[in-house]
């Protein structure tokens, strides 16, 4: 339950909304990215996508560290269930 009458936040509050915003943060970043047409501020766009991204990694890594962001890996099944869902998608030959 989210405490609504907090003074100081704690470290797993703190890391969730940072994690969040990175989260929010790069899909700004990557939807402005697929709409603007000046090739400096897409490149722009795209690098801050990219930083947002390995950066929530870290962030998210730290939470699983701390206990914070329970994980627990996939049943094999519905894991081979889900890929034979989807074909490997061939590469254009190069010229």
């Amino acid at each position: 339950t989210p405490r609504t009458d907090i003074q100081q936040m704690n470290d797993r509050e703190i890391a969730t909304a940072y994690l969040l915003t990175l989260k929010r943060a790069g899909r700004e970043y990557a939807w402005s990215a697929m709409e603007v047409s000046n090739p400096e501020l897409r490149e722009f766009l795209k690098d801050a996508f990219t930083m947002s991204c390995n950066h929530a990694y870290d962030v998210w890594q730290y939470m699983v560290k701390k206990g914070y962001y329970p994980l627990e890996p996939a049943p094999q099944g519905q894991v081979n269930t889900i890929s034979s869902i989807y074909g490997k998608v061939p590469e254009p030959a190069l010229i």
